[in-house]
């Protein structure tokens, strides 16, 4: 069994980080085990529907605590230098890559950091569309996006879903990807302007409250107080995606396989062939890698 103790970052960090393992367990017929996605279980439609992925091992409350009191025990050992003395329950903590190891045979329990281990990525290209569809959001989080959608269809020839990261962007990294509406909206305008026989219409996801008057010129659409899962789910119904770089736009890219464009600088230049689907985390169908 592989435990993924860790819980790196919000919502679509540990889809990343979680959906190489389980991946590869379903590659290898290998139990995964996952309990720090507690506060997101809630909005996927079946998260039990491989039997060998776990998100919760009991479905008894009080079991299910004590297995996780025995998960914190073991990383408090192993924090302390004495996570050696689980040898003997056959349990080990890698710090590199050895999934493909003896390790994950048998009886042994792998107890690892998802965000920091190495990754296997032919497996998760291999069973994208069981990824996919282990984390597909309820029907109550995919109707309103569904129905904008829709209609925006029988309106325009091309959505382009645009990732307006505010909030905790003013200080990550030193805000560098914390552009204004000025940037984004010369982006689009630039986007309109390669797509000039097209009916072009934008999908704007923010974890903020956006200003429409700002993006004069263009027909802007957005969901009233939306979720951050309708806005996730809406963005991989677009033609185009385009953002600073973030997880959430990439899984977006990934789940629809849609083209993304990830924003560097406020003055990047490009054109629509530079925008490509994403295969895996940081990653891009056309050879590109984000570092």
């Amino acid at each position: 069994m592989i435990i993924l103790r860790d819980k790196p970052g919000q919502l679509c960090n540990r889809l990343w980080a979680y959906s190489f393992f389980i991946a590869y367990g379903l590659k290898n017929d290998v139990k995964v085990y996952i309990p720090n996605f507690k506060e997101y279980q809630s909005l996927f439609e079946d998260l039990e529907q491989f039997p060998k992925i776990r998100f919760q091992i009991s479905k008894n409350k009080t079991l299910e605590k004590i297995i996780r009191l025995g998960i914190l025990t073991i990383y408090l050992f192993e924090k302390v230098k004495l996570g050696f003395l689980f040898r003997i329950f056959n349990v080990h903590f890698p710090s590199v890559n050895l999934l493909d190891d003896q390790f994950c045979k048998g009886k042994s329990i792998v107890y690892i950091n998802s965000w920091k281990q190495e990754k296997n990525v032919d497996a998760i290209e291999k069973y994208k569309p069981e990824i996919i569809g282990l984390f597909t959001p309820k029907k109550v989080f995919r109707d309103r996006p569904d129905a904008l959608i829709a209609d925006l269809r029988l309106r325009f020839d091309i959505l382009v879903g645009v990732h307006i990261r505010r909030g905790d962007y003013s200080t990550f990294k030193g805000g560098i990807y914390y552009y204004d509406d000025k940037v984004y909206q010369k982006y689009m305008m630039h986007i309109k302007s390669q797509l000039a026989d097209k009916k072009v219409a934008f999908f704007i996801s923010s974890n903020s409250t956006i200003n429409s008057t700002e993006y004069k010129d263009l027909k802007v659409y957005q969901l009233e107080n939306a979720e951050g899962i309708e806005d996730l789910y809406a963005l991989s119904k677009c033609d185009y995606i385009m953002g600073p770089p973030s997880t959430f736009s990439m899984w977006a890219s990934f789940s629809g396989s849609v083209p993304l464009k990830i924003l560097e600088r406020e003055d990047d230049h490009f054109t629509t062939d530079d925008f490509s689907v994403i295969l895996y985390q940081n990653c891009f169908e056309n050879g590109n890698k984000y570092n």
